[in-house]
């Protein structure tokens, strides 16, 4: 009987730090390369996941030059002029297209 408690114990005790361990496992954000997508990586993102990588190279832009301000057209329009680029370009590195359209 006494045997049967210590495994109980130790079960309940260990449970949280498996499920703590299985939860952060899964939860683990995905790291993106900029420098490892191509222009049709970009084009296939849909809604929000395009939206974030379009702000990501926008910032990526604006810090490479050293600007803290920025015009919400003026970006509205790089991304537009971006993305036709891209459908014209399918294969090119996304950063290095990005930038080229930006200096």
């Amino acid at each position: 009987m006494k045997q049967f408690r210590v495994m109980v114990l130790s079960v309940c005790l260990a449970a949280p730090f498996f499920l703590c361990f299985a939860a952060s496992a899964q939860d683990a954000p995905e790291s993106v390369d900029l420098n490892a997508l191509v222009c049709k990586d970009i084009m296939r993102l849909t809604g929000e996941d395009r939206s974030i990588a379009l702000a990501a190279l926008h910032g990526f832009a604006l810090g490479k030059k050293g600007q803290t301000q920025y015009v919400a057209s003026d970006l509205s329009r790089i991304s537009d002029e971006y993305t036709e680029y891209c459908l014209d370009h399918p294969q090119e590195k996304a950063l290095e297209a990005f930038v080229k359209l930006t200096q």
